[in-house]
């Protein structure tokens, strides 16, 4: 039992260091002010994005490289948007824990594979109920051919535009969820 006892103190005390160093992390990060917006042109409606000191870099979803901010925290869970560079910058929001345990994440930039040559305009808006709204519009272009014949002169070039919208929700566990 004497031996039981330390394992446990260093237990508690590893445990402890972990979840306050996530909140040294967190408690640096600028609170962003909603409405958010991102396309997928590049811009982002954001002031500034902080690079991420080595020490805190497990916290970061996987292809991060920058992080933007908190978009919210409360007693239970804590939503942190990061940014992917490239050639267009494209947010991910990430969901924790107090302590820093991972709950979720979303890439709001990733297509679906369909969607290949088609022009796709993207707008992604977190909202301050922690809603995340999508919208997408898909400009496709379709050639049709005189009597089958895939002659490309004689082709006539119709265009489909559609329009989507998806709104997430970021639920009180920290999941995110198609409403």
């Amino acid at each position: 039992m004497k031996r039981l006892v330390p394992v446990i103190v260093l237990a508690v005390i590893a445990g402890c260091s972990g979840g306050n160093e996530f909140k040294k992390f967190s408690g640096a990060l600028p609170v962003l002010q909603m409405p958010l917006k991102f396309d997928n042109s590049g811009l982002i409606q954001a002031d500034a994005h902080v690079s991420v000191p080595d020490e805190f870099r497990r916290y970061l979803p996987s292809g991060a490289d920058l992080v933007l901010g908190k978009l919210y925290e409360d007693d239970k869970t804590i939503g942190i948007v990061y940014l992917r560079t490239g050639d267009v910058n494209t947010p991910v929001v990430m969901t924790y824990s107090p302590d820093g345990v991972k709950l979720d994440s979303a890439n709001l930039f990733a297509y679906d594979d369909d969607l290949q040559g088609a022009d796709v305009k993207r707008l992604v808006t977190f909202l301050s109920d922690r809603k995340i709204q999508t919208v997408d519009s898909v400009l496709i272009w379709t050639e049709i051919y005189p009597d089958g014949e895939p002659d490309i002169t004689d082709a006539t070039r119709v265009q489909q535009l559609s329009m989507d919208t998806v709104i997430r929700l970021i639920d009180k566990n920290g999941k995110i969820v198609k409403e």
